[in-house]
Parts: structure tokens; sequence; C-alpha cells
């Protein structure tokens, strides 16, 4: 028969989550975190126990406990506290095997819940450290620093199988956050400055099947502010008479806001015309300077991509302004769903 009392009394702290540091039910030992997240043991009745007992009669060595709350411990003891290696399951077979330090998970170990399994470093029931987190029904794996239960500090997020897809770099409060590059299943890659889970700051975006490339500042995931686009004339990779063909490019570098050329900016065509001047949400508008392929120089106001004309004015190349080259979007509108 355990002296269930003596046990109570030993372990009298208060019972707290250390996620939110919030009054927990020994029954219920998680934080509402979006991973479940398990708290030592403290405050739990000894129904039963088996195993080896101190001088003074305390859990000490090698035993197994049933708590009143459900929960059953086997592994070491030092002193009638939970201490070194065990395993501690819970009633809906959540259960954790690894470390134990004075009660608290503390140390290395691994948590199973579900197809969830977290590998790694622990300290007072989160994972604090470096860990992996798996999925058995799933290819996605996290590889990596964490904080009070939550991915902090560096960090790779692999999407697929082949670990072809991923996330690498810094990572605060589970959040993408700091500099990092991401490669998506498309093959298209950013490479630059993440802010909650964003492309926020200076970074690079590569549309690899589209032949684009933009450099610059982004913002809420989309080109903002000063940048250079430069993309590809015709198809990437397709074959032509003239090799000299394949490098051609167009090439815009100036402002842009929400993802589309806007304030002052300059585009190459790799026609060999050139424009500089004022945009609007892609569109030349306002005043600018426009270079055609023969040199003739139009200078004076925009609007809706075309030159205002005096009455019966004419241009040779005016139909140069009836529409943009092929693949002359912008940036956020050339990007494959979900990636920009």
């Amino acid at each position: 028969q355990v002296n269930s009392s003596t046990w109570t009394q030993t372990c009298s702290r208060p019972v707290r989550c250390t996620c939110c540091l919030g009054a927990v039910s020994i029954n219920t030992a998680r934080c509402p975190s979006d991973i479940w997240v398990l708290c030592c043991v403290l405050q739990a009745t000894v129904l039963k126990y088996a195993g080896s007992r101190s001088g003074s009669n305390q859990f000490h060595g090698h035993g197994t406990a049933l708590f009143s709350s459900g929960q059953q411990y086997e592994g070491e003891w030092r002193e009638g506290h939970m201490h070194g290696s065990g395993r501690l399951t819970f009633p809906d077979s959540v259960c954790y095997e690894g470390s134990f330090a004075a009660d608290s998970i503390t140390g290395r170990g691994v948590y199973q819940w579900g197809s969830t399994v977290y590998e790694g470093e622990v300290q007072n029931g989160l994972r604090h450290g470096y860990g992996t987190l798996s999925f058995t029904d799933s290819p996605v794996v996290y590889e990596g620093q964490w904080w009070n239960g939550k991915r902090h500090g560096r960090g790779t997020l692999y999407y697929d199988m082949d670990r072809a897809a991923y996330y690498e770099g810094e990572w605060q409060d589970d959040l993408k956050h700091g500099q990092g590059s991401s490669v998506y299943p498309s093959g298209n890659s950013y490479c630059g400055s993440w802010v909650h889970d964003k492309r926020e700051g200076r970074g690079t975006m590569t549309w690899a099947s589209k032949g684009q490339q933009y450099c610059g500042m982004w913002a809420d995931n989309m080109p903002n502010g000063p940048g250079e686009h430069v993309w590809q004339q015709g198809t990437p990779g397709a074959q032509t008479a003239n090799d000299a063909a394949h490098v051609m490019h167009n090439r815009y570098v100036g402002m842009f806001k929400h993802g589309k050329r806007h304030g002052e900016g300059a585009l190459w065509y790799s026609s060999a015309a050139r424009y500089e001047g004022q945009w609007d949400s892609d569109r030349k508008q306002g005043s600018g300077v426009y270079i055609f392929e023969d040199g003739t120089v139009f200078a004076g106001q925009f609007t809706a991509d075309r030159p205002v004309l005096q009455e019966g004015a004419m241009l040779g190349a005016v139909d140069t302004f009836a529409a943009e080259l092929p693949g002359a979007a912008a940036p956020a509108a050339a990007a494959a769903p979900g990636e920009g």
C-alpha cells in the first residue's frame, strides 16, 4: 500500500503550464497551443507503485507508478521524484519517453501523439533546443532550433519526401522571420528577408520556368519599393536559329507598389527600345521619354500606356505603345499560385 499523502506533500509545487503560464488540470496537462505541449506531473496522487525504494521509503531506483489522473510512469526515480530515463503515458495514448529531472520533462526525449513525432531536446515539458518534428502520414519535416515549444532560431522545413522543396533559415515564434531561402515544388525560389512568415525587406525571387527574376524590396509578399525585374523575351529555353536570342531580355529598374511598376522607373526592351519616366499600376502614366528601336525619341506625357499626341500627329512606331511585350507582367503577376 502506497502512502499517497507523502507523495502529495513531496510534490506540492503549483502546477503551471510552462507555455502559457496558466494553471492546468493534471487530467488535461496541455497548454492551448497549436501542438500539444505536455507538462510534468507534479500533484497527482500515486494510486499504485511497484519498484525500488530508498532507506527512507521514498521511490528510488527503477519503478512504475499509476497516477490518479490516469498517467503511468515507468523509469528511474530519485528520492521520490521522477529523475533520469523514463516513459510517461497519458490516457489518450500521448506519450513521452526520455529524460526527466526532478519531476520535470527536461533533457532529451521523444514525444508521440497521433501521427506526430518530436525527437530532440526538451525543457520543462516544452520542445526547447534542437529537435525534429515529423509526421507518419506526411512528408513534412522540421529540423532545427526550438524555444519554449516554438520553432525559433535556425531551422529547415522540408515539404516533400525528396526534400527538394524547403525553407531554410531563421525562425521567430513559429514563423519564418529573418534571413532565409525557400525553394518551392515548382522549382521557383526566394532568398532574402522574411517578416512574420511573409517575404518582406530585401530579397530575390526567381521564377525558373518563366525565365524571370526580381531583386529588390518586398512588402506583404509582393515587390514594393525599389527593385529590378528581368525577364526573357519569348519562351525560356526555346531553340532558335540564332543562339543570341537566348540572352535577349527585358529589364525594368525602378519603383514598385503592391507588385506592380509604380512611380519612377526605366524599362529596357529586348528590341532595344527604352522608356524612362512615370508608371502607374504597370502602365506608363505621366511624364516620360520613349526611345524607339530606330533612335526616334518621344518626350512628353503618357496616359494608359500610350503617348499623348497633338491632334493629327503620328509616330511611326506608335503600335509599340499598344501593349507590353510578351512576358512584361510585373513580378507578382508572374508568380506561381501560392508563391507570390
